[in-house]
């Protein structure tokens, strides 16, 4: 049983969970209260592991537009994308070809009450 992060930090939850660990005969494993009080700690390590590997998005630029996507990484593994995963670009793409197709109909459902009139 590993238990980290801040919940680790609590001494009796560590105390709880080593006796849950007893009764179920696992082992348990925490890393040092030191290294358990922050957790901006372990996603600037997790960052700069995974920056190391050259596992990185590119940033957002000026002109995209960010209202269009969000992506959301529920787990963020320190080895290569699981393939179905989708990328920041492949969301904000797919957006913009929706939105364009949106604003195609719409300019032609205009342009054929234009005529109509």
């Amino acid at each position: 049983l590993v238990v980290a992060g801040g919940v680790a930090a609590n001494s009796e939850v560590r105390k709880q969970l080593g006796e849950v660990a007893v009764r179920a005969k696992l082992r348990m494993v925490c890393p040092p209260v030191r290294l358990c009080t922050d957790n901006g700690i372990m996603v600037a390590w997790t960052g700069m592991v995974r920056l190391a590997l050259g596992l990185t998005d590119r940033p957002i630029a000026k002109g995209d537009d960010i209202d269009l996507f969000v992506e959301v990484r529920p787990r963020w593994p320190l080895g290569p994308r699981d393939a179905r995963s989708r990328t920041q670009q492949q969301q904000l793409s797919k957006r913009k070809a929706q939105q364009q197709q949106l604003d195609s109909s719409k300019a032609g459902r205009e342009e054929a009450k234009a005529k109509k009139s």
